[in-house]
């Protein structure tokens, strides 16, 4: 209920001030993939190199998404994006090894 109010309200807050989709867009799949990563690689966040891998990755996703959305339509412009936050992962995973599984 909370995810879907935000979304509701950002997008209203869109259309009050004439704010284009695109903005609106590319800050939640920044939020997304902020969060994506942060819960994912959490465990490695001491670490100097990832740190300053995270940082370049970010700048590169920040690049790509950026060219995306402007070149291409809505739906299709999270097509490299995903790929490229897929990629990012997978390079991560083989710099800096998976994350230990948590028991439950």
């Amino acid at each position: 209920m909370l995810l879907a109010g935000l979304l509701f309200g950002s997008f209203a807050l869109t259309d009050k001030f004439h704010i284009g989709y695109k903005w609106n867009w590319a800050i939640w799949f920044g939020v997304s993939s902020f969060l994506i990563v942060g819960l994912k690689l959490r465990p490695k966040a001491k670490q100097r190199g990832f740190i300053a891998f995270c940082s370049a990755w970010f700048l590169v996703h920040m690049l790509i998404m950026i060219m995306a959305a402007s070149r291409l339509p809505l739906l299709i412009s999270t097509l490299p994006v995903v790929f490229e936050l897929w990629l990012g992962l997978a390079i991560a995973y083989r710099l800096f090894g998976l994350p230990p599984k948590h028991k439950k």
